[in-house]
């Protein structure tokens, strides 16, 4: 598992998430179940937090290819940033609108927040499902000292929830334009500066400036200031 756990790709994203000298997996289980299977309960692993930061990474691991009909992790999207005090008021939940099954061929490793919702999802094929779950652990304060993007704007930067890649249909479940600033909140911390943002509220910085109802050439309060290293 050493060419997994350290696989230079896999690597590369966590320490842009997690800084520099993250820590590593140390266990490893296999979530093995013989199909076909009825769904799990949605869940979150124990020790999550809903604090605003991202100092731990859950990650999920197919060794083999993993179809539809054999009963992959089912997640929703977004969902490690609503509060859930305990699993017995997800639990309950049956088809969430939005949630992405992650369908994956042999290979194929997922990052996600440790808070997301997720469970296995129903299986009517035959045979072994093998899921490897690990995670990964924040060492260092944050920083942005990650690989920039160049003509990175913050001002301009779309902070509004997009589900696009995985399901153009999702909600955000939260109130009016709290996945911006749920987003923005985030960034500026991993910035390491979040202590020197102040967000004004209304319609000023993080909102979406490609709102329909506004055409802002940029958002006012946004705070350009945090990316002068």
């Amino acid at each position: 598992m050493d060419n997994v756990i350290k696989h230079p790709k896999i690597a590369g994203a966590i320490r842009a998430l997690l800084g520099k000298d993250f820590a590593l997996p140390p266990t490893i289980s296999n979530h093995r179940v013989v199909c076909p299977q009825p769904a799990q309960n949605w869940h979150l692993d124990g020790g999550a937090k809903h604090d605003g930061q991202l100092n731990t990474l859950l990650v999920f691991y197919y060794p083999e290819p993993c179809p539809r009909d054999m009963g992959p992790t089912e997640i929703v999207p977004g969902s490690h940033f609503l509060y859930t005090r305990t699993n017995r008021f997800i639990g309950h939940h049956g088809r969430i609108r939005g949630s992405y099954h992650t369908t994956a061929s042999a290979g194929t490793i997922f990052l996600t927040h440790y808070a997301i919702w997720h469970r296995r999802s129903e299986s009517w094929g035959a045979g072994v499902r093998n899921n490897l779950k690990f995670w990964y652990w924040r060492t260092s304060p944050p920083k942005r000292d990650w690989i920039k993007t160049p003509g990175f704007n913050l001002s301009t930067a779309e902070f509004e929830f997009s589900n696009s890649h995985l399901n153009p249909d999702a909600p955000t479940f939260r109130d009016q334009f709290y996945d911006c600033a749920d987003s923005a909140n985030l960034y500026t911390w991993l910035c390491g500066k979040s202590d020197e943002v102040n967000m004004l509220g209304a319609t000023a910085w993080p909102i979406n400036f490609k709102a329909d109802r506004w055409n802002f050439p940029k958002q006012y309060g946004a705070p350009e200031h945090i990316l002068d290293d």
